[in-house]
């Protein structure tokens, strides 16, 4: 059971090290976009890397609007259920526990769109 809790543990270390490394490249992007923006004045060449920019951006909010939307929709899914099935106490309890994980999931994804739209000028 120790070497499965200790791999679990290097595992969740490794995912930990993974997420920071991913808000550390966001966040390069999101700068170098700014840099190409104050720059672009200057050199025709860095509107064309200034409008990538733009169309990553604008994958990347239209990703988050989309995950928000079908993360909505099974919310929506579990109340329709949650109302009109006939649940056991438990089956209750456990919808309500995956409602409340539904609803911090569409929390993070619209942080992360709200990371993504405020560094865009």
């Amino acid at each position: 059971m120790q070497d499965y809790e200790l791999s679990l543990a290097k595992r969740d270390l490794y995912l930990v090290h993974i997420e920071e490394e991913l808000r550390k490249k966001k966040q390069f992007l999101n700068e170098k976009y700014n840099e190409t923006i104050d720059m672009e004045e200057d050199n025709e060449y860095l509107r064309s890397v200034r409008n990538d920019y733009h169309h990553y951006y604008d994958f990347i909010v239209s990703q988050k609007k989309d995950q928000i939307s079908a993360m909505q929709f099974i919310n929506d899914y579990i109340d329709q259920i949650v109302t009109e099935g006939e649940l056991t106490d438990q089956d209750l309890g456990r919808a309500r526990v995956d409602q409340r994980k539904i609803l911090d999931e569409i929390s993070d994804i619209q942080r992360e769109m709200d990371e993504v739209t405020g560094n865009y000028k």
